[in-house]
């Protein structure tokens, strides 16, 4: 009994710690970190020691949600697009798919 409660007292403790912040969104590519609180400039993205310096926040306690910078978000559509092309000359014959009724 004595030990539930110990570890139950560990969960709340860790959660009082735990920042009640929006999750910040951070490159899954390159890991750099989207800063719209510096400035008016909604596509700023900078280094994680950047972020740290010009909030004052240690990024080990944040949460984090994944998306993509501008550079790398361009190099994914760049690989992706030759692969849609090829898809979009397929048609139902050529995958084996019967034609739809008229």
């Amino acid at each position: 009994m004595a030990s539930h409660l110990a570890s139950a007292g560990r969960i709340v403790k860790f959660r009082t710690q735990v920042p009640k912040t929006s999750p910040i969104p951070i490159c899954c590519v390159c890991g750099l970190i989207r800063d719209n609180r510096a400035s008016l400039d909604a596509d700023r993205w900078v280094t994680k020691r950047t972020y740290e310096k010009a909030h004052g926040v240690n990024l080990a306690a944040c949460h984090f949600t994944h998306t993509y910078c501008a550079g790398c978000f361009t190099d994914l559509m760049q690989r992706v697009k030759p692969s849609s092309r090829a898809l979009a000359h397929c048609d139902a014959r050529s995958v084996g798919m019967a034609s739809p009724l008229k």
